[in-house]
């Protein structure tokens, strides 16, 4: 509940008036001079916090040529969703490969062209090949969550610029690695286990070329240490504009002058 600036008045929700009903100061204009400073004092820091902020940004994204290096090769790795990372034979009621190299690009647009949710459903509660075939599409699951995770890593990576602190960004470089490192042996063993039952249902096995892509995401995240140390010796190197004190102008509650203890 709002007080009287004057005399510290607890205001009910009925008194609407500009005047206190107490000592019948005027109180949206009650000390405006020193009100009109304190907010051009607020505003000059709130800027000068803004202006600090937007140089550090500059300098985190485009300031250095470690740093636009590492801005571009944000986007490098993702080039693993467009190389022909799997040679796959599919025949699937939804889509279809015959010993094709295809990209992960490919095979989401055949599953997205002709999907049966039905018949996904009743792939994966066969008896037969149900294992296998939930192991596929959990290999895609990792890589679809890689993949996400490296494409937050560009707007974290903005974030992150304005204070130069990248723990979020290793860590989503990282959990791009792991992610698609983890979907490997799970397609593996899939692929084992259908060429074990002897269906040619899907087959097929993992490119080098998805081992490309991994190794773009540890370029990248070593691109990421490499240049948050760098940039860490600009900053201690170069003299900063020191921020103007922050103000403090949270008046104190006075308490209703007339208002007499409890006694209990």
């Amino acid at each position: 509940m709002a007080h009287c600036p004057g005399c510290g008045y607890k205001l009910k929700p009925w008194n609407v008036k500009a005047e206190c009903p107490k000592c019948g100061v005027n109180i949206p204009n009650y000390n405006w001079e020193e009100r009109l400073e304190q907010d051009a004092q607020r505003s000059e820091w709130a800027f000068a916090k803004f202006r600090r902020s937007v140089k550090y940004l500059k300098r985190g994204l485009v300031g250095t040529k470690l740093s636009i290096v590492r801005l571009v090769f944000t986007f490098v790795p993702l080039v693993i969703f467009v190389i022909p990372a799997f040679r796959l034979t599919m025949n699937l009621p939804f889509s279809s490969f015959e010993n094709q190299y295809v990209s992960l690009l490919d095979i989401i647009l055949a599953i997205v062209d002709g999907i049966d949710i039905g018949a996904l459903f009743t792939l994966m509660g066969s008896e037969i090949v149900g294992g296998a075939y939930t192991l596929f599409l959990a290999g895609f699951l990792l890589i679809a969550l890689g993949v996400v995770s490296a494409v937050l890593n560009f707007f974290v990576l903005i974030i992150c610029s304005v204070k130069h602190k990248y723990i979020a960004n290793y860590v989503l470089c990282i959990l791009s690695v792991l992610l698609f490192v983890a979907a490997i042996p799970v397609f593996i063993v899939s692929f084992q286990q259908m060429d074990a039952i002897g269906l040619p249902v899907f087959g097929g096995s993992v490119n080098a070329a998805f081992f490309v892509g991994i190794f773009l995401f540890l370029v990248n995240l070593t691109l990421n240490l490499v240049t948050a140390k760098h940039l860490k010796k600009i900053d201690a190197a170069t003299p900063e504009e020191p921020l103007p004190e922050k103000p403090a102008f949270e008046p104190e509650k006075k308490k209703h002058r007339n208002k007499q203890p409890v006694s209990i």
